[in-house]
Order: structure tokens, then sequence, then C-alpha cells
């Protein structure tokens, strides 16, 4: 029996990202496809005000099964994701954020074959940290690589973690059913219970490495901080209780990881708590919700 051929479309919502849009096009240009087909990727301008849509419309006329939506509206990620959601035709629907690179050419090749389970629905990405050539940045890819060594083999690798939205995909029969609330900017977490919620199975892809850029300095550093920590209150009180398990670590593994990391970075990691410190900190002060979906973008 021939393994089955995937039909395939990519959504990938963009705010002013003239800087790496047209990179990462080439990165799933250059994807091998031995067991899916691509049917269309749709870039959607959010309120663009520089030369995100230029660079798209240039990548449209070469590849016909580029197409791009700009209306000049600001209207929040989940928002706009929901209408590619709710008319997404093709058997697996993958989310890319606008700022990641896929690395190598068989990303996502091995995330359509974890779909070979009939009973997954949605797949995760392994997103690496690159840091920016600033004071800060070495020290927040220290805190994220800390965050991702504790956190991503809690529940046997089945935790919102390793949902995140810089690339995810979703069978057709879970996507026509998804409708994220427009306030939770933070859409990856919401997308994960979800499918929980709806009996579905979710898998991890370690192999499917995507990179993305770290937060270069403080300001749009504690803004993505305080928006991560406080997905997993909001997902509570929409959801319930029952989501506590997913983000639960006991103490013993916490501390067994934090003295681990603190040996082999004496150095990076003092100053990456210095800054969650700082964060949470301010998050005690300032209250941050996002009722329109419309998040405070990094400079």
């Amino acid at each position: 029996m021939e393994n089955k051929i995937f039909t395939l479309t990519i959504g990938i919502p963009a705010h002013n990202e003239e800087n790496n849009i047209g990179r990462l096009l080439d990165s799933i240009l250059r994807q091998k496809k031995t067991n899916y087909k691509l049917i269309k990727i749709v870039v959607i301008c959010d309120g663009c005000k520089d030369n995100t849509a230029k660079i798209v419309k240039y990548y449209s006329k070469k590849y016909k099964f580029i197409e791009l939506i700009n209306d000049g509206k600001r209207m929040g990620k989940p928002k706009r994701m929901n209408s590619l959601y709710a008319n997404n035709k093709s058997d697996i629907f993958m989310s890319v954020d606008a700022d990641i690179v896929l690395e190598g050419q068989n990303i996502l090749e091995d995330m359509v074959e974890c779909f070979s389970d009939k009973k997954v629905a949605l797949v995760g990405s392994n997103d690496k940290p690159i840091s920016p050539n600033t004071f800060l940045g070495p020290m927040v890819v220290n805190w994220i690589k800390y965050w991702q060594y504790t956190f991503r083999s809690i529940n046997n690798w089945v935790n919102p973690f390793n949902c995140t939205g810089r690339l995810i995909a979703m069978r057709n029969d879970f996507v026509n059913k998804l409708s994220v609330p427009i306030s939770f900017a933070a859409d990856d977490h919401f997308i994960f219970f979800k499918c929980q919620e709806l009996g579905y199975k979710f898998k991890y892809c370690p192999s499917a490495i995507v990179y993305f850029k770290v937060p270069g300095n403080l300001s749009d550093f504690i803004n993505q901080s305080v928006r991560f920590g406080k997905s997993g209150n909001k997902i509570r009180s929409y959801l319930g209780s029952w989501t506590d398990k997913y983000y639960h670590l006991s103490k013993k593994r916490k501390y067994l990881s934090y003295f681990k990391w603190l040996f082999y970075h004496p150095i990076k990691f003092p100053f990456a708590l210095g800054l969650q410190f700082i964060v949470r900190l301010y998050s005690l002060f300032r209250k941050f919700d996002t009722p329109t979906g419309v998040w405070i973008t990094a400079k």
C-alpha cells in the first residue's frame, strides 16, 4: 500500500517583517515534498507599514501558489488565523510565524509524517533561539534554553511548551473546529488545550527545527515574557483547572534542573535569572491584557 500524499496549506501572519519574510519563504520553498503536495502559502499582512507586502507580491508573481492578503488593517493574529482555519480545505494546515527560518529541507516532511498516525491532529516543532548582536541577547537565549530543557519533557513531551506558535501543523478536521478567542494573542497554548479537550492527539516533532531571533532589548523582552508568563492563568480561567497538570513540574525536577544549568552556565545563567526577577516585578505592577489580540511588537 502506497503512503498517503497529504495536501498542505501554509498560513503566515506578518506584521512589519520585511527583514525576514523573504528568508522564510525561501526556506519553505526549498523543502522536499515526498509526502505532501503544497497547495498554497497565504501571507496575511496585519497592518504592515514596511515593505513586507511588496516582497511577498514579488514572490507571488513567480510562484502562483503564494497568495497575499493585505487590507491595511491591524487586527491581531487570532482573528487573522481564524479566517484561514474556517476556510481550510487541505488535509494539513500549518501556521508559521513570519519571523522564523526553517532549518534544512526536511522540516515540513517530518511534520507531515506525524499524521500517518490517524489519531494525531496537532504537531509541534522544535524552535531554537538565536541571539541578536546585543549585550542582552545571549542572556535571553540562555534563559529560553534553560526553560526548554526544564519543561519540554513534562507529561512525556505532551505539553503546551512543545506547541509553540512559531510552527505548528494541524489536521483539517481539527482546524475546522478551531476558533481562537481574539484576546488570546499567545494562541499556541489555547490550540494545544483545545486539541486535548476535543480528544485529539498531540505529537512533538524534535527534528522539525526552526530558528527565531530573541528580543534584543529589555523592553521587548519584558513584553514577551509577561505575555508568555500569564498564558497559563488565562488558559485555566477559560478552559478549567484540568489544564494544570500540563504545566506541573515537581520540585525535585525543578531544583535539579536549576543547579545543573547553573553549573554549566555559571556566568550567563545568574544574569538570566536577574532578568526574570525584573520581569516578575514588572508584571506585579502592570496589567497586561490584550482584548483585541494585538500585541506590542519587538523593535
